[in-house]
């Protein structure tokens, strides 16, 4: 477990709920010095309470990103043994996490208050 790892994962925003919760999955399993781990579909499945399938379209969108590389190791056979993930997330630069704009709207956008101040903090029931 990398603990340096986990809280940069931790400062990346703009990820949808799964793509981070997968992040963070990664983050968990990889090596703290290379950064590096290989835990199978399955096991992030388990770890991320999302299915298979939702677990791949993260892990795609993750790589497209640049949060992480994807490694295929392949069997003789040439059928795919198991994937090694190198988590990147920002390059290095421990300044600025990356911040993934186009995956959400903008987040404070909110509608005015009746006496039409839009600096007024959003209240929800049970929440603040």
């Amino acid at each position: 477990m990398s603990t340096t790892l986990t809280r940069e994962a931790r400062g990346i925003i703009g990820l949808s709920n799964a793509q981070k919760s997968v992040l963070m999955a990664l983050a968990d399993y990889a090596n703290e010095k290379t950064g590096e781990c290989f835990p199978s579909y399955q096991e992030l499945a388990i770890w991320t309470c999302l299915n298979r399938r939702s677990v791949i379209r993260c892990i795609k969108t993750l790589s497209e990103i640049g949060l992480i590389v994807i490694q295929e190791k392949d069997r003789e056979n040439g059928s795919t043994r198991s994937n090694t993930y190198h988590l990147t997330l920002n390059n290095g630069d421990t300044q600025s996490p990356p911040i993934v704009t186009d995956s959400h709207p903008d987040s404070d956008t909110r509608p005015p208050s009746p006496n039409g101040d839009t600096q007024s903090p959003l209240v929800t029931h049970g929440h603040q």
